[in-house]
């Protein structure tokens, strides 16, 4: 497969072999009919990002559990790296939204887990947010300016591709490895003039002074795709093949009420990210106010007071852009309608290591 050392490769190619067609095996079957055939796992442990996608429509649903047999353990991720970490050590047995480059890095290293699906073509979803001040309004205002994506990732990916489609080096520009979080502080602290990432982290960095710098486009032209996929581990999907193609089935359901059902799907995302409707929270009001206890501290944690804006900023993220989502989504031939369980199709080649998503 043609490759530079970027780890560029074709898209057609990506696609055809992201994309295994196997959907009339499934569609139609009710639940029990698909995990008739075999055993079911008493347990699943999933790895997964917290976003906005229509993960958090199946997983508060409970329709990850119903469909695959077996109780789901979610465990919060941070990077693909995390999850390939977790794969090596046989701690997780199926890696959900795992981007393309730690994908590709972890098949290359011969870890010990295949491709099931495809979740989304990425598209717009990761791109470049540029500080207004910085006043970057072409690719030669990047010189002399610091950029920060977390390495390894596809975001880092889409980094380095832009830096060669537009002839720019990393001389030209400082490249930072940050995590999402840490790019957030860095924006804030006013550290750095530009980053590359997906949210929440895009969307805090848009709320605080940021716009966007489009590049998915001519990226993409240029081969520099990218995607989040799931993989299963490979004694698992062996042991359990009716249970991965069940959580598969899940999570087609749930992009399905995603692209068909926007604003419903918003207002299950907004309700299982516990984000208080209006109307909820002036009966809070109106209750304190009748009671008016004596003030006191709150009692809660700092970690809980802390969570609140991160929910907030998930469940607005779910309104706004549901619909251009679902429209990329589609646009990538991303529904898990075109893709059941099979094993692993070769590899892209190497891309940058298996650190970031």
């Amino acid at each position: 497969m043609s490759q530079d050392r970027f780890g560029v490769f074709d898209r057609r190619i990506f696609l055809k072999t992201a994309l295994i067609s196997g959907a009339a095996l499934t569609a139609g079957l009710p639940a029990r009919s698909l995990l008739a055939a075999g055993k079911t796992p008493e347990t699943i442990r999933v790895g997964f990002f917290v976003e906005t996608k229509p993960t958090m429509i199946a997983k508060g649903e409970g329709w990850f559990d119903k469909l695959a047999g077996g109780k789901c353990g979610w465990s919060e991720v941070g990077s693909g790296a995390e999850i390939n970490t977790a794969m090596a050590a046989k701690s997780l047995d199926i890696g959900l939204a795992i981007g393309s480059s730690p994908t590709a890095a972890g098949i290359s290293q011969k870890l010990p887990y295949e491709l099931i699906g495809m979740v989304d073509n990425i598209g717009p979803a990761e791109d470049m947010i540029v500080r207004k001040a910085a006043n970057i309004k072409k690719p030669a205002d990047f010189k002399g300016k610091k950029v920060a994506t977390p390495f390894g990732s596809t975001s880092h990916f889409r980094l380095l591709g832009f830096l060669k489609v537009n002839n720019l080096t990393e001389k030209d520009v400082s490249v930072l490895d940050l995590k999402p979080d840490a790019e957030v502080a860095a924006w804030t602290r006013g550290d750095i003039d530009a980053a590359y990432v997906w949210s929440p982290a895009k969307a805090k960095m848009l709320a605080a002074g940021g716009e966007p710098f489009p590049t998915y486009k001519e990226l993409d032209a240029k081969g520099y795709v990218i995607a989040d996929l799931i993989v299963a581990g490979t004694e698992f999907s062996k042991a359990y093949p009716d249970a991965v193609t069940g959580f598969l089935r899940a999570y087609g359901n749930a992009l399905d009420m995603w692209k068909t059902k926007p604003a419903d799907a918003a207002a299950i995302v907004a309700k299982r990210s516990a984000r208080p409707t209006s109307s909820s929270r002036r009966r809070a009001s109106r209750q304190r106010q009748n009671s008016r206890p004596s003030r006191r501290r709150s009692t809660r944690p700092s970690s809980c007071r802390r969570r609140k804006p991160r929910r907030r900023v998930i469940a607005l993220c779910a309104r706004r852009e549901a619909p251009a989502i679902a429209g990329e989504w589609g646009r990538g031939r991303a529904a898990l309608g075109s893709c059941a369980h099979a094993a692993a199709p070769p590899h892209p080649g190497p891309l940058p290591d298996g650190r970031g998503r």
